[in-house]
């Protein structure tokens, strides 16, 4: 009923609501445990976007659109998949169609497009589908570009910051969802 989170952001936005670091972090816990949910259950999602997580009228999170979805222990025997969304995709993925074998890919790829996601909805900004800012989010040592600062609605974005880089790292740093949670802040 709310639309999903970036539509239910804006309309808090139109609104002037005023944002805490609490408000951000139950949305962060919410999409996280919602995602965990569907991880535990054995899949890979492979189409995290914030467009796909949509609130009901009591301000709940969802997870929604499963048509990308694969069974983990099925990946191994699939030559190729169909990939979501190029802004959120993640850099093994992409890599993928050079020379990883799908035996390779986990469900850290979904949390690679789930830090994207968190990026998108806490710094305002439109990720790009390609180019130089496109690679330089997939490289080792991203970081926030001077002129996304200017829509930040909250002050201590640190937190947040380190939180985001631990999904957006190389697969073999990344954080899983599980270690995100138990580090995830009180």
């Amino acid at each position: 009923p709310q639309g999903d989170i970036l539509d239910y952001i804006q309309k808090l936005d139109q609104n002037n609501y005023k944002y805490t670091s609490n408000f951000y972090w139950d949305i962060i816990f919410e999409m996280i445990c919602g995602l965990l949910y569907f991880h535990n259950k054995g899949y890979i999602h492979f189409d995290i976007k914030p467009t796909n997580f949509l609130v009901d009228n009591n301000g709940y999170i969802k997870l929604n659109d499963f048509d990308l979805c694969h069974k983990i222990e099925e990946l191994s025997f699939l030559d190729d998949i169909n990939e979501g969304d190029s802004r959120y995709i993640s850099k093994e993925l992409f890599d993928n169609n050079d020379n990883i074998s799908m035996s390779n890919i986990d469900n850290r790829s979904d949390v690679f497009s789930l830090g994207l996601s968190l990026f998108e909805i806490l710094f305002r900004v439109n990720l790009p589908e390609n180019g130089k800012l496109w690679r330089e989010v997939r490289n080792d040592n991203f970081s926030v570009p001077q002129e996304f600062w200017k829509n930040i609605k909250i002050e201590k974005i640190d937190e947040f910051l380190k939180l985001i880089e631990s999904m957006v790292t190389p697969v073999n740093k990344r954080y899983t969802l599980l270690q995100i949670i138990q580090e995830f802040p009180e």
